[in-house]
């Protein structure tokens, strides 16, 4: 009679084990998503996200390989990407993890960006060389400012949508994700 006892108690905590397997926590989502992110893997951050990152303008050279000249930037940018998971609140189907996102900051990049550019209105080069230059200007201030991150505490929603916990992006995720780009260009 104990041993059929002790097997049963075993049986049902292998079947709680098995079942809770099955769902990730809104923390391992969001960390899945922001790792995905960090090495441009938009294919499988999509699979974390509720609306695809793609309909946000600033991801779109992410899925457009043509364009090869900002998805190298954003690329290398992406990969400055650090965060840290500092709380989650669950209840039900819906959870709110918040992080510390860290990037570059954008704005410094592009303040040294334009800065530096300016120096190629006054030469004479043919479209494709000032092209060329530009972007290799974008680069550079991309490098020299590698270590200049700004840091962004962030809400970020999520909904378990099928057993499955997906981010709501909005603006505050995508400002915190891209070191305040749309801020910048909306100035």
């Amino acid at each position: 009679m104990k041993k059929k006892s002790m097997f049963l108690t075993v049986c049902f905590i292998c079947l709680m084990l098995l079942g809770a397997c099955g769902t990730d926590s809104p923390k391992k989502t969001v960390s899945d998503a922001l790792d995905a992110l960090k090495v441009s893997d938009l294919e499988t951050a999509n699979t974390y996200f509720q609306n695809p990152l793609t309909d946000e303008t600033v991801f779109q050279s992410l899925k457009n390989a043509e364009d090869t000249d900002n998805l190298d930037f954003l690329q290398k940018f992406l990969a400055s990407l650090q965060y840290e998971i500092t709380a989650a609140e669950e209840e039900k189907d819906t959870a709110v993890v918040t992080a510390t996102i860290q990037t570059i900051d954008i704005s410094q990049v592009f303040s040294d960006y334009m800065t530096n550019a300016m120096a190629y209105l006054f030469v004479d080069l043919s479209q494709e060389e000032l092209n060329e230059k530009l972007m290799d200007t974008l680069f550079q201030a991309l490098e020299d400012n590698a270590e200049n991150l700004t840091s962004t505490e962030v809400n970020i929603s999520l909904v378990k949508e099928d057993g499955k916990w997906l981010i709501q992006p909005d603006t505050a995720l995508i400002e915190a994700l891209t070191g305040g780009i749309s801020t910048l260009f909306a100035e």
